[in-house]
């Protein structure tokens, strides 16, 4: 099952691409923005819902009553002009990793990548100097979209029961998908070479290699094309 964002449209483009490729349940609050071509397909199977819909996360679970293989977001922080202003630093999308995390619990689904900030440091992780700027900015601009996505990496990373991966990633952009990607830790073992760049493109190909290998079960790799 796919929770899907501007990334996640990339990972079904990327998908639906290979002719032996697995199906999709798109779970999307509106259902009109996806192409034509991604309704149509019969490899797609579209659940319109809130993340708060109980009823319909289960829906999305399980496809022709088999449970689905994993669980993929590419939910990133919606930073509102309020946010902004107040400095405020709800949480509204890991408020709800709860409910998700029940659906997955009700249909025996383990597996779970979500997406997150590289600020989110793991123990023993030392961060070069070079990262220290990219690192200080965001809390002080967007303390919200800040403290939302470190929520998101939080909440899952405490379920002992689930295979859980949160993938962290720099600033994404429109490059090919050719580019090589670095996957690893800050200072530690396997050490992070990336840059500070990370192509959507990329990022798709990665997240769907580690959906089919698992290397990063329990892991939260920092992402980047070097």
């Amino acid at each position: 099952m796919e929770v899907v964002g501007i990334s996640g449209l990339e990972f079904t483009n990327l998908v639906l691409s290979q002719k032996d490729g697995p199906s999709l349940t798109l779970y999307v609050r509106n259902p009109t923005k996806l192409p034509p071509d991604v309704k149509q397909s019969e490899r797609v199977h579209v659940v319109q819902g809130e993340l708060s819909d109980t009823a319909k996360l289960g829906e999305a679970m399980s496809r022709s009553g088999r449970p689905v293989d994993a669980v993929v977001s590419f939910l990133g922080a919606y930073i509102t002009l309020k946010a902004f202003l107040l400095r405020t630093k709800s949480t509204p999308i890991a408020d709800q990793m709860g409910t998700v995390v029940a659906a997955m619990r009700q249909h025996g689904v383990k597996r779970i990548l979500v997406l997150s900030t590289p600020a989110w440091l793991v123990p023993g992780e030392r961060l070069p100097w070079s990262w220290w700027g990219a690192m200080l900015f965001p809390p002080l601009i967007v303390p919200q979209g800040h403290a939302e996505m470190r929520e998101i990496a939080g909440r899952v990373s405490e379920r002992e029961d689930l295979e859980w991966t949160v993938y962290r990633v720099p600033h994404l952009n429109d490059g090919p998908g050719d580019e090589r990607v670095s996957a690893g830790l800050f200072g530690i073992e396997p050490q992070f070479q990336g840059t500070k760049e990370l192509s959507r493109k990329s990022l798709v190909r990665w997240i769907l290699n580690e959906v089919e290998r698992g290397e990063w079960v329990r892991g939260t790799p920092m992402l980047g094309n070097y």
